[in-house]
């Protein structure tokens, strides 16, 4: 792939990848970070690149993965020290702002996979079949593992709620 093709093709989406490096590590410096790793991911495979169908969902899943590998390498944050998460305004809505963090702490405790879909169904508000489109799960694994995280993480609530914090 040429120079100007990437150009064409990958520089339009920068800003839906800030976006979705915001929701992903709460802070901007940090997101800005991941989207120059994402540019940089993509441009050093720009040889080996096919032509998407969609740019903008190739270089969104090419940020998740490099989002992930830089999870695997660092050290979790202690869980009172997780950053707010820009996007939870549906669950600051329903919920007081410590039960909003507290939520978001569990989702992030949740497996990998569970926690990858609820975070983009539910922090990130997209449908079943862009999900679908950038992971390249089906619908209904999609379907699945957002229950599954959903549930795991309404049962926590609970048992904290009951048992105190």
């Amino acid at each position: 792939m040429e120079a100007a093709d990437f150009k064409r093709l990958f520089m339009p989406c920068q800003k839906r990848l800030f976006e979705v490096a915001w929701r992903l590590t709460g802070a901007a410096d940090r997101a800005a970070d991941l989207v120059q790793d994402t540019y940089l991911r993509l441009w050093l495979r720009r040889g080996e690149l096919p032509l998407p169908a969609s740019a903008e969902a190739y270089s969104i899943k090419t940020l998740r993965r490099v989002w992930l590998d830089s999870c695997h390498k660092r050290q979790p944050e202690p869980m009172a020290k997780l950053p707010e998460t820009p996007g939870c305004a549906e669950a600051e809505g329903h919920f007081s702002r410590d039960d909003a963090r507290l939520v978001r702490q569990l989702v992030a405790r949740l497996p990998a996979d569970q926690r990858r879909v609820v975070a983009m169904r539910d922090l990130e508000g997209l449908s079943y079949a862009e999900i679908a489109q950038q992971t390249g799960l089906t619908q209904t694994n999609i379907r699945s593992l957002v229950s599954r995280g959903r549930k795991t993480v309404r049962e926590q609530f609970k048992h904290i709620e009951d048992h105190g914090r």
